[in-house]
């Protein structure tokens, strides 16, 4: 930043002046440009109603911060310089009130955008005293006596209007865009037949460039994730954040931390949407596809672009695991029957239909008369386990039952249900007289595509029918 020399002794000319304002114009229009850029910002004003409601608003004191030439033109006795720009500031000092009328057609409405732009102009007109070589006693009254006046001042300032949009019926007006060179602030909106004004008939215009934080709020708006951490106002498969400021493009690595709304994902492609930019595929920290439930409702996630869509990489945890968590059936199928099933003895297989209570956490994946399919998408690693619990006294007596031995077992069929070789299964054996009998239980790891089925088998080797609770579960471990 230049600062001009004066010398004792020395003649002041009027370009001393003038270079000292100038120089410390141009130092803070840098120091402006550094720390806001070079696009329009605005800082302070407010659209409000009048303390007695009418149909005009108050547009209250702020000011504009315009990237500009350096002087337009000639500055006193300097030359306009517009080879050279920097960042200017326009001050509205004092509220002012701007009429905005209503439409005078019925059913219909009309949008008013409020908006200003940076202004510079002369003023300060005085008639000035001058130098008289002839009589130095006796002063010019300005330039040459002849009793001319000159501007002052340079004024930075703000000009300002409410540009009224086209009326069309209410609902369907649409908001006028900026004049070239000015910045939109505000919308008033205004009916057929209204006679005052309110707030709620003010908003703030969506693209106003207003500055969003001062220095000194800076690090509590970091600690308090206010630029970066948003709720999800979308819907369950479609996720909408709306950043403040708006983000005006997508870039590669921007990472937002996302509160889900009261719905879990039911897609493997849910897609989320920043500040209206469009719609991009949320998928897993590895790129590949989530599965329904891996995005719960009101979970905390955070997201990050890659330049085509938005990677999970932290929260948002697979269903399979927030269900452990909260003590819930894990992501497949739990299936128990609600009372005990009858089976008669001497080695007859049967095929368990009904089950009193069934959990099925699958999207696409179906289960009916006891038979599981797996669905589209749903194929993986599965934990197949199947359990058995054996009753062996006789109703209303205190008798017990002869030795007995159960074998059930886990049947998967990969040909469509013709065939349901066992996968693995257990047997149990022992002396009667238990009220619940003794359990049975066994597991397997299967690899399950699309379109095979499971089911549960068990068969009573004793001579005599038994009753007995029984259950099977089909657990997602994974692709």
């Amino acid at each position: 930043m230049n600062r001009l020399i004066t010398y004792p002794g020395a003649i002041p000319l009027d370009t001393d002046l003038l270079y000292t304002n100038k120089y410390a114009m141009i130092g803070l229009g840098w120091l402006a440009q550094a720390c806001l850029g070079t696009s329009t910002v605005v800082d302070g004003f407010t659209c409000i109603q009048q303390a007695a409601p009418n149909l005009t608003v108050q547009l209250t004191a702020g000011a504009i911060y315009t990237y500009t030439s350096t002087d337009a033109s000639a500055y006193g006795s300097l030359a306009l310089d517009t080879t050279h720009s920097l960042v200017k500031q326009g001050l509205l000092l004092d509220t002012v009130n701007l009429a905005c009328a209503a439409p005078g057609t019925s059913g219909q409405s009309i949008n008013y955008l409020i908006q200003v732009q940076f202004s510079e102009t002369d003023g300060g007109s005085t008639v000035l005293p001058y130098y008289n070589a002839a009589n130095p006693s006796v002063a010019y009254s300005g330039p040459g006596g002849a009793g001319t006046s000159n501007f002052t001042v340079r004024q930075g300032g703000v000009a300002y209007s409410a540009k009224a949009g086209t009326a069309a019926a209410t609902g369907s007006q649409v908001t006028p865009t900026p004049d070239a060179g000015y910045t939109g602030l505000f919308v008033v909106t205004v009916a057929f037949g209204q006679t005052q004004i309110l707030n709620s008939n003010i908003t703030q215009y969506a693209a106003a460039p207003f500055l969003f934080a001062k220095l000194g709020t800076i690090p509590q708006l970091i600690q308090n994730q206010t630029v970066t951490a948003f709720a999800d106002s979308g819907t369950a498969n479609a996720l909408v954040i709306t950043p403040l400021p708006a983000v005006s493009a997508y870039s590669a690595y921007q990472r937002f931390t996302i509160k889900k709304s009261a719905a879990a994902n039911t897609t493997t492609t849910p897609t989320l949407n920043v500040s209206g930019l469009g719609a991009k595929t949320l998928v897993r920290a590895d790129g590949t596809a989530l599965v329904a439930g891996d995005l719960p409702a009101s979970c905390v996630f955070d997201a990050v672009y890659d330049g085509t869509s938005f990677r999970v990489v932290s929260g948002g945890l697979p269903q399979s695991v927030i269900n452990i968590v909260n003590n819930k059936p894990l992501f497949g199928l739990v299936a128990l029957p609600a009372t005990t099933f009858n089976v008669a003895g001497g080695g007859v297989s049967v095929t368990v239909s009904t089950y009193g209570t069934v959990t099925n956490n699958f999207s696409t994946s179906t289960f009916s008369s006891g038979i599981l399919t797996i669905g589209t998408g749903e194929d993986g690693w599965y934990l197949i386990s199947g359990w058995l619990g054996t009753n062996l006294a006789v109703p209303g007596t205190s008798s017990t039952l002869n030795p007995y031995g159960w074998v059930q077992a886990i049947g998967l069929s990969t040909d469509g249900g013709s065939t349901y070789p066992s996968v693995g299964g257990s047997s149990n054996g022992g002396n009667g007289g238990m009220v619940t009998g003794p359990f049975s239980a066994g597991s397997v790891v299967r690899k399950l595509n699309v379109g095979d089925k499971v089911l549960q088998s068990f068969a009573q080797n004793s001579s005599q029918t038994q009753n007995s609770p029984c259950g099977f579960s089909v657990i997602f471990l994974g692709k």
